[in-house]
């Protein structure tokens, strides 16, 4: 059966990662959303185009595979300031958590619900795996 569909989102989460020339590794990870029309929120209007949201992490490992530093940004939200707001807050509550162990049950006791940012926290969760 053949049925026509039309494009209303896109979601791409792309992850790089480097080797540094310290011995330690960065990992990143990037959220972006678009719709190819114009969506009018109490914000204002994200164009068709324009990401309704633009985040990125990125942590820096050890071999061990621990978290020795962390940052985050949103570039693009549609109600800020709210996820931008919590962007900093991820560094102080990752640094020191290990990616293999407990490291999903950390991220969400620390992250989870209003403390952090929903889709910067889901993106988070697949580092791990990246790793």
């Amino acid at each position: 059966m053949n049925v026509s569909r039309e494009p209303v989102h896109t979601r791409r989460v792309a992850f790089e990662c480097y080797r540094r020339a310290d011995g330690l590794w960065d990992i990143e990870g990037r959220l972006d959303d678009v719709k190819p029309f114009d969506v009018e929120l109490s914000s204002g209007v994200v164009r068709a185009g324009q990401s309704m949201h633009d985040m990125w992490l990125r942590l820096t490992i050890d071999g061990a595979m621990r978290i020795v530093d962390a940052a985050a940004a949103t570039d693009a939200m549609p109600y800020p300031p709210a996820c931008g707001e919590v962007a900093p807050d991820y560094r102080a509550a990752l640094i020191g958590l290990d990616l293999g162990r407990g490291f999903r049950r950390a991220v969400l006791d620390r992250l989870g619900g209003v403390a952090g940012c929903t889709h910067m926290t889901e993106m988070l969760l697949q580092f791990p795996t990246v790793a």
